[in-house]
């Protein structure tokens, strides 16, 4: 009976752990993504100085949720990402439009892979 309690104990602390997780990454991951697309629009607009102020708050707020998603996140994503925020900053650098919402197109998807990733679903699991 023991034995029983204990793989239910366990179980849930490892559901609720994975569900605490998820949210985690869903709200970091939605309110980066709603950051990329007002850079997005500070790009279309050209106004580069606006562009360099949200790329850092975005730089720094990457910087803080990585360390989290380290621990549970495939690195190859988490690669993506970062070379994709350093080619970002490059491009806004220098002003190159094209170039810089195409690699700001990466970012998002990347961003969204890993929140999707990250859902609760059977596919995810197996």
């Amino acid at each position: 009976m023991k034995v029983v309690i204990i793989t239910i104990l366990i179980l849930v602390l490892f559901f609720t752990g994975a569900l605490m997780f998820k949210n985690y990454v869903h709200i970091h991951s939605e309110a980066l993504l709603k950051m990329l697309d007002k850079l997005d629009d500070d790009i279309t607009s050209e106004d580069w100085s606006l562009a360099e102020e949200r790329l850092k708050v975005i730089k720094e707020d990457w910087r803080n949720m990585k360390h989290i998603l380290e621990l549970y996140i495939e690195h190859n994503d988490m690669d993506r990402a970062e070379v994709a925020i350093a080619k970002l900053n490059r491009f806004i650098e220098n002003r190159d439009k094209t170039l810089t919402l195409g690699e700001l197109a990466e970012l998002k998807f990347v961003v969204d892979l890993i929140m999707k990733k990250e859902e609760l679903k059977l596919s995810n699991l197996l």
